[in-house]
């Protein structure tokens, strides 16, 4: 135990992303050649507001149970303010059902705006068909330019994400809880902007760490601080996941 209050970095950090979204669930469906556009209702959604399926739900409710069952407690929780994550962490609090527990989490939670999702843009909700049709440059910078790299009209690239926002949480992770465990509930780009930059991965091992290991809706990643690397923050689970794999939502290309 003095090992860990020595510690400059948290001990441990537990990245989850949302259960399914009713907009991943679109998304499959698109991929899977079912549909062919978002229905007509998204264009009336802010991506804040949309909120998780009953499927998504059960993913939440199970990683609560597993978190209870499998980690040590938690001493702070940092939560995305969009709607799917509320939801999901709620579900995850349902999960650990000891009301003691879950009073505690309440208490020490903190709604935290640098783990939103990335900003899409001017292409948020349009499937790949018609940002081609419909923004045909935009379509050729980004095939160009790979989305990793690529920052569509009026949103973000991976990159701004990474650098400005999960480096910034860091360093105030870093300052604030040495040697304390924290969950952050979270988004699929985000968790994998903190793996970029805790690996401090260039863009073609993300792209090869993509294909192989991409992120299933909550997913949960484990790093824990080293003391044989002075501390530094190691990955030891990445995509666990409380429910059966076959259950996941498929992975496809997003702007």
């Amino acid at each position: 135990m003095q090992e860990i209050k020595k510690l400059q970095r948290p001990h441990r950090l537990v990245l989850v992303r949302h259960g399914e979204s009713k907009a991943n669930a679109v998304l499959n469906q698109i991929i899977q050649g079912e549909i062919f556009s978002y229905p007509p209702e998204f264009a009336t959604l802010r991506d804040w507001d949309i909120n998780l399926t009953e499927t998504g739900k059960s993913q939440a409710y199970q990683t609560g149970t597993y978190l209870r069952k499998n980690l040590e407690p938690f001493d702070l929780c940092y939560v995305s303010p969009q709607q799917r994550t509320r939801e999901t962490f709620e579900k995850i609090l349902e999960g650990y059902e000891n009301l003691k527990i879950i009073e505690y989490l309440k208490a020490h939670t903190r709604f935290e705006s640098r783990l939103r999702e990335k900003d899409h843009g001017a292409v948020n909700f349009l499937a790949k068909d018609e940002i081609k049709r419909f923004f045909p440059h935009e379509f050729d910078r980004r095939e160009r330019e790979g989305k990793i790299l690529y920052r569509p009209l009026g949103g973000e690239s991976w990159y701004d994400v990474k650098d400005l926002r999960v480096g910034s949480f860091l360093n105030s992770a870093y300052r604030d809880n040495a040697g304390k465990n924290i969950l952050v509930v979270s988004h699929s780009i985000v968790i994998n902007c903190f793996r970029m930059k805790l690996q401090r991965l260039e863009e073609a091992e993300m792209f090869v760490t993509l294909e192989k290991e991409p992120i299933d809706n909550c997913g949960i990643v484990v790093f824990e601080s080293d003391l044989t690397q002075g501390g530094k923050l190691v990955l030891k689970e990445w995509n666990t996941l409380a429910y059966p794999k076959h259950e996941a939502t498929s992975q496809g290309w997003q702007p």
